[in-house]
């Protein structure tokens, strides 16, 4: 595994925009709150560009990441967003490239696609739970959110308290990140391998019936065979439509239940205010309902 750390004080990041478009002035809102932080900060060519639902074409995309993997002046590169449209982009990715130069890359839900796919293909570990225009929003970062930031990139341990799901002890490297992405890469040649590995998951906006309905492709997929733990984060703004539903709380119960490996939910890691950034390829343990990760 290639395990990156920020070493700079004053690191050049890379801004990218490879899943939706952004508009310009919420990611020039988010940038003082960067630059405070010591960041020098460039701009990928196509990041301002629109393709339908997407920040410019494929291309477009894929040649900012290359470009800022390749640049020997970048240090770091954060993505602006997410949204929808990573996944498109894995055949495109020239990972030998990436593999020769290795640097932190940071981002959060639609980015999952990406983060897995180089871990797959590179080994190389990348940071999950901070997109520069939603967590620097109006020029200001949740205490929270940059304090884990700044321990993840810095390569320095982190815990987590959560709920027990499914008692028991738990290891291996952290895989995963948003669950409907996780879903899309099964099955693909990008999924990394979750046996004797800790699974993360989390989710935005999604109806209880429908986590449990990708709960349940992964699990036919044999996703979850060999699984040594797992730990579930935030799924916020998850409520149901019809309160005959049940709730996600019923879900994950019901799912670590099912699973019988170690389980812990309620980690403060997804899209809520104040959440922590994880290594996704990182070392892992599950002990006692607390997630502990370097």
């Amino acid at each position: 595994m290639i395990r990156p750390v920020l070493a700079k004080a004053s690191p050049v990041v890379g801004i990218v925009a490879p899943a939706s478009c952004i508009e310009k002035e919420m990611l020039e809102a988010a940038l003082p709150a960067l630059r405070r932080k010591g960041w020098k900060l460039k701009t990928g060519e196509n990041v301002f560009k629109r393709d339908r639902f997407c920040a410019g074409t494929d291309e477009e995309r894929v040649r900012d990441l290359h470009a800022f993997f390749e640049d020997g002046e970048t240090d770091m590169i954060v993505a602006a967003r997410g949204g929808y449209g990573t996944a498109r982009l894995l055949p495109l990715l020239d990972y030998e490239l990436i593999r020769k130069h290795p640097k932190p890359f940071v981002g959060l839900s639609d980015t999952t696609a990406f983060q897995n796919a180089v871990l797959t293909k590179c080994g190389l570990i990348t940071f999950s739970g901070f997109v520069a225009a939603y967590d620097a929003k109006d020029g200001r970062i949740s205490p929270v959110t940059e304090a884990s930031l700044d321990d993840a990139l810095a390569g320095r341990e982190q815990r987590f308290q959560g709920n027990v799901l499914y008692a028991g002890k738990a290891e291996g490297r952290l895989v995963g990140g948003c669950l409907s992405l996780v879903e899309t890469l099964a099955g693909t040649p990008y999924m990394p391998e979750t046996t004797g590995n800790v699974l993360l998951l989390e989710d935005v906006g999604e109806d209880p019936y429908r986590i449990d309905r990708m709960m349940t492709h992964l699990y036919l997929a044999g996703v979850f065979d060999g699984l040594a733990g797992i730990a579930f984060g935030e799924f916020y703004r998850c409520s149901p439509k019809d309160k005959n539903d049940g709730t996600v709380d019923d879900v994950l119960n019901e799912w670590g239940n099912k699973l019988k490996i170690p389980a812990v939910r309620d980690i403060i890691y997804g899209h809520q205010p104040n959440h922590c950034v994880l290594p996704v390829g990182g070392a892992a343990k599950i002990e006692n309902g607390t997630l502990i990760v370097s």
